[in-house]
């Protein structure tokens, strides 16, 4: 091989790394906005069902049911989160 070859492999193989290492950062941004915006939309129904005075063991049950929410512990504490955010939310509101 001749210093050409070898010029041209070394550089498809510097690209392929390169792209490879992009696709896997990206996948990886890809995987957490998902899962951002699961617990957004988990956290936007816990409250739509508090604001309608579902039962928590209802709210544990539909949890389950349409977002996969199967540890009980996981979603107790992402209620807790949702309640203490409405009550400093509607605080601002009053303090305004």
């Amino acid at each position: 091989m001749d210093t050409k070859e070898i010029l041209q492999k070394g550089s498809s193989f510097l690209s392929d790394c390169f792209r490879d290492a992009m696709d896997h950062h990206y996948e990886e941004e890809i995987a957490l906005a998902v899962a951002r915006q699961k617990e957004e939309d988990v956290c936007c129904a816990i409250a739509a069902f508090l604001e309608l005075k579902v039962s928590e063991t209802e709210i544990m049950r539909l949890l389950s049911k349409f977002y996969g929410v199967d540890s009980i512990a996981e979603a107790m504490e992402l209620a807790t989160i949702v309640k203490v955010t409405n009550q400093v939310n509607a605080l601002k509101d009053h303090l305004n």
